[in-house]
């Protein structure tokens, strides 16, 4: 059975199936549960149309699609519940019915909404479900293009932090040793660790007052400049504290407070969503010396043992760590002259050249392990 939801009114027997399939979602399943997407449809849901499928068998839910309808230049289009400010999105698929449930959902999305595009944001290229989406994609000849990069660079903060520090690059050692000597002519610098606090408001006030005392606050791309996204971080950290997830680290000179790193807690995983600084101090480097602070903490926790930077592979980011994981975006358009025609023109015959190609390879080599078989 498969149901649309275009409204968020789940029955409470969907929203814990939904919660156990992520179990097999590891540390990252904080990013795809109904708590994560309710608040982002509240904060930024405004001018798109709702469009979750959950697909069920035998009153178990098989699979759930978290996505909505918005329009651009080429149409409606279905896209997943991702912006700016998503760190991670996938399907949540039982494993045993993974390629059943995606050509169903491909299947449904084009009676219920004919001529429907698609764009889907922030996938993992090491997961499952978006190299067997595209796989269904192209088997149905759907115009469609892919792309990936390296994304969410990431660290371990398990072992001796001695050995680690040895490890830092001498040109950022350096200039954290000689940074924080400059800082501490001036005041003396603390460290704070906020897992719980009474004034939670008052703690995000100083963390978003750091991040538009900053080029964010001058490009109009801070949390402050927009009520909806300082909805979202709100809730996200009064949610995130109440069950434990929540990480805020923050460095002052005395009295002022120099950079913040908004965290969550997954597993044994520290995810970065909102790191920021003063830029009335950006001569000490404040966000590179908070950082250096955060992993000693870390270090000393043995129930964590990944950083993850999330994000861009910024080269503040890549000073720290070499290890970045792949992330892809998939667009399809419309089986129609209409659709072929945009797809030709923002992607190119070579792009579709290609995809005919690695078809050809795949059903090569399917045909040798059939007559391995036979």
């Amino acid at each position: 059975m498969a149901t649309v939801f275009t409204e968020w009114n789940f029955p409470p027997r969907v929203i814990g199936q939904w919660n156990s399939i992520l179990e097999a979602y590891g540390d990252t399943r904080v990013f795809i549960s109904p708590a994560w997407f309710e608040r982002w449809w509240n904060a930024f849901g405004e001018g798109r149309e709702l469009f979750v499928v959950v697909l069920e068998r035998e009153g178990e839910v098989q699979a759930v699609f978290p996505c909505c309808i918005t329009s651009d230049s080429d149409g409606e289009i279905l896209s997943s519940l991702t912006n700016d400010h998503t760190c991670h999105f996938d399907f949540i698929v039982r494993p045993p019915v993974r390629r059943e449930a995606l050509a169903g959902f491909l299947e449904l999305a084009g009676k219920v909404k004919p001529g429907l595009g698609m764009s889907l944001e922030y996938i993992p290229v090491s997961g499952c479900n978006g190299e067997a989406l595209f796989s269904a994609l192209r088997r149905t000849k759907t115009p469609s293009h892919r792309y990936s990069q390296p994304w969410a660079p990431r660290m371990e903060v398990r072992g001796e932090w001695d050995a680690f520090q040895k490890r830092i690059p001498g040109r950022l050692r350096n200039t954290l040793r000689r940074n924080r000597k400059k800082a501490e002519v001036e005041g003396v610098l603390s460290f704070e660790v906020i897992r719980r606090s009474e004034q939670l408001d008052q703690v995000l006030d100083v963390l978003f007052d750091i991040e538009y005392n900053s080029w964010k606050g001058r490009n109009g791309t801070a949390i402050r400049c927009s009520a909806g996204t300082e909805k979202f971080y709100r809730e996200l950290a009064r949610s995130a504290m109440q069950s434990g997830h929540l990480l805020i680290f923050l460095l002052k000179q005395g009295e002022a407070s120099l950079a913040a790193d908004f965290c969550l807690c997954s597993g044994e995983t520290v995810f970065l969503l909102k790191p920021c600084y003063d830029e009335a101090f950006s001569q000490f480097t404040p966000g590179n010396l908070l950082h250096y602070e955060s992993f000693g903490y870390l270090f000393a926790l043995q129930e964590i043992r990944w950083y993850d930077f999330l994000g861009a592979c910024e080269p503040w980011k890549m000073e720290w760590t070499a290890q970045t994981g792949e992330y892809g975006w998939i667009r399809a358009f419309p089986k129609s002259l209409k659709g072929w025609r945009n797809y030709m023109l923002r992607y190119g015959w070579k792009s579709h050249l290609r995809g005919i190609r690695s078809r050809l390879r795949s059903t090569s080599v399917g045909a040798g392990y059939g007559s391995a078989l036979r």
